[in-house]
């Protein structure tokens, strides 16, 4: 189970890369049978743990990048005059472009820097993560945040929601000296919602949930390998729109801490606990108490 957590928060992605530089370097030294073995399990390692960790890179950098692993593969194998040639330029390739890999990863790893102005209200737009799975008397962590620290927090949240029902939460934003807290999408993985229409709608919930005085925060998914393009539009979408991702790791880091979780995706007490105090820890600065 920690290896499973330690994919889905992305750290894997490093991990395997590192190992696929070691393998790069080591084939340089590959007349020995041991040697080319342990090149051989680096490689696979690194493979695995890559793929393990559903890291959305573009697709064609990972294009770009299996053609170099590739080449590099070759050289490893073939022994000839003609490929040894070139043997420096390929691993050269080959590790620069796993080590752009890595550093381009390394941003949306980063916690963002958030605005210096403070805001009135803190919205949660989301599924049951944030609105609880309806046990009696369930404190929900928005509902904890508001109670110790006196922020004005509305909950829209709703059990079950995807970034297309979400808009029926979007359309009650109307504060505009505001944060608006996207956590929306797990359910659009589990279902799955196609890729466009997921693009699509979370687009427009973006755009309905931005305004000039309001801050938006998008909490990054964490993936299957096969669904990685979830991923990528969120990546995409953020970008465009100037809104804040936090990383997947912020997440994850909460379901994967003993006894947050009641099945592996729904809070319990604890988590709720956890999370409110890992949000509160990201938002402190950007939000003071009020009267409401």
């Amino acid at each position: 189970m920690k290896l499973l957590w330690f994919c889905a928060a992305g750290y894997s992605f490093f991990v395997g890369s590192g190992l696929i530089i070691i393998a790069i370097v080591l084939s340089a030294f590959h007349k020995k049978l041991w040697l080319n073995i342990v090149i051989y399990l680096l490689f696979i390692n690194g493979l695995f743990l890559i793929f393990l960790s559903s890291t959305p890179l573009t697709f064609w950098f990972y294009i770009i990048w299996s053609i170099a692993i590739i080449c590099w593969l070759y050289l490893v194998v073939q022994k000839t005059p003609r490929v040894l040639k070139h043997s420096i330029i390929l691993r050269i390739i080959a590790a620069f472009l796993s080590v752009t890999a890595m550093v381009t990863e390394l941003r949306f790893q980063l916690t963002p820097n958030f605005p210096k102005e403070k805001f009135e209200k803190l919205y949660v737009i989301g599924d049951s993560v944030s609105a609880g799975i309806g046990g009696i008397n369930e404190e929900t962590w928005p509902k904890i945040i508001c109670n110790e620290h006196e922020i004005n927090i509305i909950n829209l949240s709703e059990s079950s929601a995807t970034v297309t029902s979400a808009m029926r939460q979007a359309n009650q934003v109307d504060s505009e000296n505001a944060i608006v807290l996207l956590e929306i999408g797990g359910n659009d993985l589990f279902a799955p919602t196609p890729y466009s229409k997921f693009e699509e709608d979370l687009e427009r919930l973006i755009k309905k949930t931005s305004g000039p005085k309001r801050m938006v925060i998008m909490l990054e998914l964490p993936l299957q390998p096969w669904h990685i393009k979830y991923g990528r539009i969120q990546r995409k979408l953020a970008k465009q729109h100037d809104i804040i991702l936090i990383p997947k790791r912020f997440f994850v880091s909460i379901l994967s801490t003993k006894d947050a979780t009641v099945d592996l995706a729904h809070l319990s007490p604890s988590g709720h606990k956890l999370m409110a105090e890992k949000v509160w820890n990201l938002l402190k600065n950007s939000l003071f108490a009020t009267e409401f």
